[in-house]
């Protein structure tokens, strides 16, 4: 069975190869192949999706799919893909999914922007924030914060139930190096930072 990521490509991919049995991973973990997208899409709303899934930002119905994606609800996400390449974007049901899921990002981004949540100079305690929503918190934090190194312990995913480590580089505003670590690890962890 092959294994594909639960973000664009991973999408792309699977409606592009019909009926084939897949399994969805994490986003978040190498343990997928990278993928060749040669799809029958129009390119310029893919070009489109794949800047707003690494920048964080781009149209709402884009947003949308990529949250969707890293939460692991691929039905909407799918339906929401297939409503925004068909231009199909005043559908009821596509205007509440989108609202949706940005309310949810939205609700969860301000209780994660907590000053108590710092831990030291460069930790972030996120362990009751799901991975999901990480990306969004990297992409507005270090733009707030640059040239500094930060550390972030959030939540797991529907993926994997452990907690993440996501260690952001100074110069970098969305890429991270990201492991799963045991409640144990993070205790001597933070006792460094």
């Amino acid at each position: 069975m092959e294994r594909l990521p639960c973000n664009v490509n991973g999408l792309v991919y699977f409606l592009s190869h019909g009926k084939r049995e897949f399994e969805w991973v994490s986003p978040y973990e190498g343990a997928y192949h990278t993928l060749d997208i040669d799809s029958g899409f129009d390119k310029n709303k893919l070009t489109i999706l794949l800047e707003t899934e690494k920048h964080h930002e781009g149209p709402d119905i884009c947003r949308a799919i990529c949250l969707y994606l890293r939460h692991g609800s691929v039905c909407k996400a799918i339906k929401l893909f297939r409503d925004y390449v068909n231009s199909n974007q005043t559908c009821i049901t596509t205007k509440k999914y989108t609202k949706e899921i940005i309310d949810e990002e939205s609700k969860l981004l301000k209780k994660s922007f907590n000053h108590k949540r710092w831990v030291g100079r460069r930790l972030y305690d996120l362990r009751d924030i799901p991975a999901w929503i990480i990306p969004s918190f990297i992409s507005i934090i270090k733009r707030k914060i640059n040239k500094t190194k930060i550390f972030i312990i959030s939540g797991g995913s529907i993926f994997n139930s452990e907690h993440y480590l996501w260690i952001c580089d100074s110069n970098e505003v969305t890429a991270c190096q990201i492991q799963t670590i045991k409640i144990e690890e993070f205790t001597n962890f933070q006792k460094q930072y």
